[in-house]
């Protein structure tokens, strides 16, 4: 993920073919590493929390992702 574009994605890789669904823009600047994106999923696997600094360069901010 670090670096790969502006989009948090699900990848699902349990099937014959592999599948790729956008989440979310993160549109984080990548600048310094304080504000890279490294998603994480919450422990109930229903959530994904992120950095980013889109609103503010330089100045991180926490999302959560609630799925579906």
């Amino acid at each position: 993920m670090d670096g790969s574009g502006a989009d948090v994605v699900f990848e699902d890789i349990s099937g014959e073919e592999p599948s790729i669904e956008v989440l979310t823009e993160h549109n984080t600047t990548w600048r310094w590493q304080l504000v890279h994106c490294h998603p994480c999923w919450s422990w109930e696997d229903d959530k994904i929390l992120y950095a980013s600094d889109c609103d503010k360069e330089g100045c991180p901010q926490l999302y959560l992702v609630k799925m579906k």
